[in-house]
C-alpha cells in the first residue's frame, strides 16, 4: 500500500479507473465510457465501497451495473485496480 495507508492508495486509483470509464478520456472506445452523470455516481460509490457502511449494498449494486455495461475486459481490470482498498464488506457484496 502506498503510504501505509488504504487512503493513499485510494487516491491514486481514481486516476486509473478514470483512464477505463471517464467520457473525457475515453479516445474513440465510446462504447465502453460512461456518461458524466454515470461516471460521478461511480466515484461516489468508489468511496462508499471503501467503507464499512451501511451503503456499501447500495453502492454495490450501482458498481456491478456499471461493470456489466463496460464489458469483461474492462470490468476485470478495474476490478484488479479498486481490490485493494474495497472494505471487506464491498469484496463480499461484489463478488461473494
Amino acid at each position: 500500500m502506498l503510504g501505509g495507508s488504504r487512503l493513499g492508495v485510494f487516491r491514486w486509483t481514481p486516476g486509473s479507473v478514470k483512464l477505463l470509464l471517464s467520457p473525457r478520456q475515453s479516445r474513440g472506445i465510446s462504447r465502453y465510457c460512461l456518461t458524466e452523470e454515470e461516471y460521478q455516481q461511480f466515484e461516489k460509490d468508489l468511496v462508499e465501497l471503501t467503507k464499512d457502511s451501511p451503503k456499501v449494498q447500495v453502492a454495490s449494486i450501482r458498481f456491478k451495473k456499471v461493470m456489466g455495461k463496460v464489458g469483461n475486459s474492462i470490468a476485470s481490470s478495474v476490478r484488479e485496480i479498486v481490490v485493494d482498498v474495497l472494505s471487506e464488506a464491498a469484496k463480499k457484496a461484489l463478488w461473494g
